[in-house]
């Protein structure tokens, strides 16, 4: 893998890539933080991810790097350390923090090398994973899924002037907080049902965090780009193991798509296929 500092990616599209990164030697050793992170991290993990995946192939799953434990006001030890904005996930928007953290969870599954339960009930290691082809495909759909995470949070962030360099930042701030406090929260479809797994805890917990109104634009672009996500994935691993042995692992997977964070109607598009 290449030492440069700068996130230059020749074989694909990804913004960012001309920022300064830190090294990515060391980038992505750091323990992950489930929860919480910042933007900023997120732009700067999945130019470095990209970039390893075009080299060296996408062999394992995306995960932010980013902790949130440096003393140094409210930016994370990353960018404290490298003199870079640290740009917070608004509370506004952190709903969809998580809902990206659920999405993250789901397709990880692709990349696991075995079936468990096969492999504990047998007490062998039962290869399921997908191809190496599949991978690359998916690699490159998780990155058009974490560029259009942060474009969201970006138009959130302009459009209430949230931004660290804007001049009147302190008062729309005060705004913004107002605007929160008189909103509601956007109703849980699954009501008082516990969840089962991660990706359905993940995807609950996105309700109990603000998110972005429908009368906001780029909300309903979110939400395609979510949608296309799940078509994309699903569509790649079909194609990929449908007629082999790993068919009914890799269909269990599928199914275990967090549904309930797309509007109803988007639930009801049917399959591209």
């Amino acid at each position: 893998m290449s030492n440069n500092r700068r996130g230059h990616n020749e074989g694909g599209t990804v913004p960012w890539a001309d920022n300064p990164l830190r090294d990515p030697g060391t980038a992505l050793s750091f323990p992950v933080s489930h929860l919480r992170f910042c933007l900023t991290c997120v732009k700067t993990c999945i130019v470095m991810w990209t970039q390893r995946g075009y080299e060296n192939g996408f062999l394992s799953p995306f995960k932010v790097t980013c902790i949130q434990d440096s003393g140094s006001n409210n930016d994370c030890r990353d960018c404290a350390g490298s003199g870079v904005a640290c740009v917070q996930i608004p509370e506004g928007a952190e709903g969809h923090r998580f809902e990206l953290l659920a999405l993250l969870s789901w397709v990880s599954l692709f990349w696991s090398p075995y079936d468990h339960l096969r492999a504990s009930s047998a007490g062998l290691h039962v290869p399921v994973g997908v191809s190496v082809a599949a991978l690359h495909n998916l690699g490159e759909t998780v990155g058009r899924l974490c560029i259009a995470f942060c474009q969201l949070i970006e138009n959130h962030i302009v459009s209430h002037s949230l931004q660290h360099n804007c001049p009147s930042r302190i008062s729309s701030l005060r705004s913004y907080r107002t605007v929160l406090m008189n909103r509601e929260l956007v109703p849980n479809p699954m009501g008082s049902t516990v969840p089962g797994n991660e990706i359905e805890r993940l995807a609950v917990m996105s309700f109990s965090r603000h998110k972005l109104r429908d009368t906001e634009d780029m909300v309903h672009f979110w939400y395609g780009a979510v949608r296309d996500f799940q078509l994309t994935v699903t569509d790649t691993v079909q194609n990929d193991t449908r007629y082999t042995e790993h068919w009914s692992v890799q269909s269990r997977y599928i199914s275990q798509f967090p549904l309930s964070i797309l509007p109803p109607d988007l639930q009801r598009v049917p399959s591209r296929r």
